[in-house]
């Protein structure tokens, strides 16, 4: 018995592989900057600086969240093109 996967399949599979990861990435670095944001407002700690620091953390969290929509909607057009691609190839 024998196993055949066709190209459109195995590019969709391995998409989907280096897709996934990079939106894996992208959520995990977003998660993390929206953490940063609620503890640095719990802080007791007064500094001069910590406003900017503040408007620094959540200038970042909207360009991480940018990026992830992005790549979310890269991959929706690429999908999108591969099974166009497919169907009538």
């Amino acid at each position: 018995m024998e196993i055949v996967i066709d190209a459109g399949t195995g590019l969709l599979f391995f998409g989907g592989i280096v897709i996934g990861t990079i939106m894996g990435i992208l959520g995990s670095e977003s998660v993390t900057l929206k953490y940063m944001i609620i503890d640095t407002k719990r802080s007791h700690n007064v500094d001069d600086d910590q406003e900017s620091f503040i408007e620094s953390l959540e200038s970042d969290y909207k360009n991480a969240n940018l990026r992830l929509y992005l790549v979310l909607g890269m991959a929706i057009a690429l999908f999108i093109i591969m099974m166009l691609f497919i169907e009538f190839a």
